[in-house]
């Protein structure tokens, strides 16, 4: 079963070679490679800086090609073209700063094996360099209708993970390609993401099979880069267009599904409170007026909602709530709001650590600790725990200040990094 291995690369010849590698190493040998570089107008001529030579030590595996664009495409527009040329039953997205282990394609490619209408099979992911070592995950429900794994994908902010997995091709026309937004690429991992989960199963595999690089701050990236320099209503419109597109998607497919109205607006807030997250995570911290009244409306409509995991979503608007009111120095506010967010849901690792966030700020940090433990057994590596209970032991006196992480993200929203 051969297997295409998609590589957009842009200015990436300080790290290229080690992805080209890790994919060289798979367990399974049976693979096509194309790496699609994008050109860099660092020297004037359109040459893609170091790149090219990057790939020169590989050039004689006939595994490997590489498409020169003649012009930037950008990263969605690069990556929309290569399923484009797509030929094989199967293809994985690798960006190009990211490793994969050995076992990487087999232990997706057995995963789909196993479950005939997915669509792809993804798993977990360690992030490396400029970080901690920690593990990242977005754990879908194995078994139950696409709607379950929709609400949990929501539940859990919309986060884009799938897209990193092994992809059946047949499923291309049903998803539509990868999107193109016009807005730099903002959040469409997400879009596709979302995608693929309705057009079929997606298979997590809960093993840390992916290595993504995380560079240092104040480095330009390829995706830092998709943010840099828009001012706020550039990256409000690129937000508003992405939430229509998403919103789009998810009505045009539960049209098909038979629902119970109660879990149709069940989706419906689900779906609101994770844009909203995503708002917080991508535009600003402090939400609109009118994002605001739409929010306390939701928690209004939740309470009266028979429906299973009103609760939950209710949980995941007063963490909106509570991050919006701290951003604006309203500490007591921020501290209800995260208090009923743990109410409402008391394993929820984002709920969790948000209360945990605001006592600590209250100068509670051991009622914060716990919260942080609970936030690990509930959902062990879970991205934020580690930088919230190092915060912690800075306050506390039990690391050096110089090591205090600042503000932390909150949302498991992975493109921001």
């Amino acid at each position: 079963m051969t297997v295409t291995v998609c590589i957009p690369a842009y200015a990436a010849g300080a790290f290229l070679a080690e992805t080209v590698r890790s994919v060289l190493a798979q367990t399974h040998r049976d693979l096509k490679v194309e790496v699609a570089v994008d050109p860099h107008p660092s020297d004037g001529s359109g040459e893609p800086d170091d790149t090219l030579a990057a790939l020169e030590p590989f050039l004689a595996d006939q595994r490997i090609a590489i498409h020169r664009n003649p012009s930037r495409l950008g990263w969605d527009a690069n990556i929309q073209a290569q399923l484009e040329r797509v030929a094989t039953s199967h293809f994985a997205i690798l960006p190009h700063d990211d490793v994969w282990d050995p076992r990487y394609l087999d232990a997706f490619l057995e995963a789909l094996g196993a479950r005939s209408a997915a669509s792809v099979a993804y798993g977990d992911l360690f992030r490396f360099g400029a970080s901690e070592p920690v593990q990242q995950a977005m754990p879908l429900p194995a078994s139950g209708s696409t709607s379950d794994q929709v609400m949990a994908f929501l539940l859990q902010g919309a986060p884009g993970m799938p897209w990193r997995g092994v992809t059946r091709a047949s499923c291309l026309a049903a998803v539509g390609g990868f999107p193109i937004d016009g807005h730099r690429g903002f959040a469409v991992e997400c879009e596709y993401a979302m995608a693929l989960i309705l057009a079929g199963t997606a298979v997590h595999v809960p093993r840390p099979l992916y290595y993504k690089r995380i560079h240092p701050a104040g480095e330009m990236t390829a995706s830092r880069e998709r943010v840099a320099n828009l001012d706020r209503a550039r990256l409000e419109l690129a937000w508003t267009n992405h939430v229509e597109r998403m919103r789009s998607r998810l009505i045009g497919a539960m049209q098909a599904w038979s629902l119970p109205d109660p879990h149709r607006r069940l989706i419906g807030f689900a779906f609101d409170a994770a844009m909203t997250r995503r708002y917080q995570a991508m535009v600003s911290h402090t939400l609109p007026d009118d994002e605001i009244s739409k929010a306390r409306m939701s928690l209004q409509m939740l309470v009266r909602l028979d429906a299973p995991l009103a609760q939950a979503v209710a949980s995941r608007v007063h963490v909106a709530l509570s991050r919006d009111l701290a951003a604006r120095k309203d500490r007591e506010g921020a501290l209800s709001h995260a208090v009923q967010a743990v109410a409402s849901d008391p394993v929820a690792p984002e709920s969790c650590l948000t209360l945990a966030r605001e006592l600590l700020v209250a100068g509670r940090p051991f009622e914060a600790l716990e919260l942080v433990a609970r936030a690990e057994r509930t959902c062990p590596n879970y991205l934020g725990a580690a930088r919230m209970r190092k915060r912690i032991f800075v306050a506390l006196g039990w690391e050096p200040r110089e090591a205090e992480p600042g503000l932390i993200n909150i949302a498991p929203v992975p493109y921001r990094e």
